[in-house]
């Protein structure tokens, strides 16, 4: 009985022993952590391992503890450690104009398609990137993407816009044209939530939004649901849908985003 005895009091000391040890080494392996509460100070002590200890510092304790002189502290003198101070997450700063172009014109890209190389859309037009018809002012608008340079073998069809540069020259056309249309359409544009925001230039740009004011009256009333459904309720939909293009899955994701659309947006 006494060699179980003993046997249980040193497992139970090598058991304490073991727990101290690991507790001390995760202080020494995280010296960024604080831990409330006080201490008394023992022979060997100084306020300079303690702050390191207790991640905080020599400044902090000493104004806590109101001591003169942080080289000068007294064996049973205690010293507080308070929880540090709560930190608070930066405040989220809103989109501007430039940040929310370039979101539109990545939700719209999947919907367009991509092309390096001039080509003729349905109706015959050239076309290049992403669904940039060449007008009276595409050189103007090469040149506000920083894409210049490239314009003169672009029209002559002697150049490639790689995918970024094309999604750039895409953000140019958003700004310069599909934007203000929609916000002279969509009197709400500004509060409404971002992917309906998307919803909407996408429409703008391809998908019938233009030809639908019914639509437009919804959304600017606040009948979302209403909107969504008249968004799909026209010939062109059900064309599509009939023939499985890829128009009517476009429309119906923009559809879907006008039946979820709140307003409050401050970006």
């Amino acid at each position: 009985m006494k060699r179980f005895n003993k046997f249980i009091q040193e497992n139970y000391v090598n058991e304490q022993v073991g727990r101290k040890a690991a507790i001390a080494a995760a202080v020494a392996l995280a010296p960024g952590i604080a831990y409330a509460g006080d201490h008394t100070v023992k022979s060997g002590d100084t306020l300079s391992a303690l702050a390191q200890k207790h991640g905080t510092t020599v400044k902090d304790l000493s104004k806590r503890n109101k001591i003169a002189d942080p080289n000068k502290i007294q064996i049973g003198q205690t010293i507080n450690f308070a929880d540090k101070k709560k930190t608070t997450a930066p405040k989220a700063t809103p989109e501007d104009p430039a940040t929310n172009t370039q979101r539109f014109a990545r939700d719209l890209a999947p919907h367009e398609g991509y092309k390096s190389h001039v080509y003729k859309d349905h109706k015959g037009n050239p076309t290049i990137g992403i669904g940039h018809m060449f007008g009276s002012d595409s050189k103007k608008r090469f040149e506000s993407a920083g894409l210049g340079d490239k314009y003169e073998g672009c029209v002559g069809g002697k150049c490639g816009l790689s995918k970024s540069e094309a999604t750039k020259l895409l953000s140019q056309d958003i700004t310069d044209i599909y934007l203000p249309r929609t916000k002279k359409l969509i009197t709400n544009f500004d509060t409404l939530n971002p992917e309906a925001q998307s919803a909407a230039v996408g429409s703008v740009y391809r998908g019938g939004l233009s030809g639908s004011p019914k639509t437009v009256g919804l959304i600017n009333q606040g009948k979302f649901k209403e909107a969504s459904a008249e968004f799909i309720n026209n010939k062109e939909y059900k064309e599509s849908k009939k023939a499985g293009t890829g128009v009517y899955k476009r429309m119906d994701t923009y559809s879907n985003a006008f039946s979820n659309a709140t307003t409050g947006n401050k970006s």
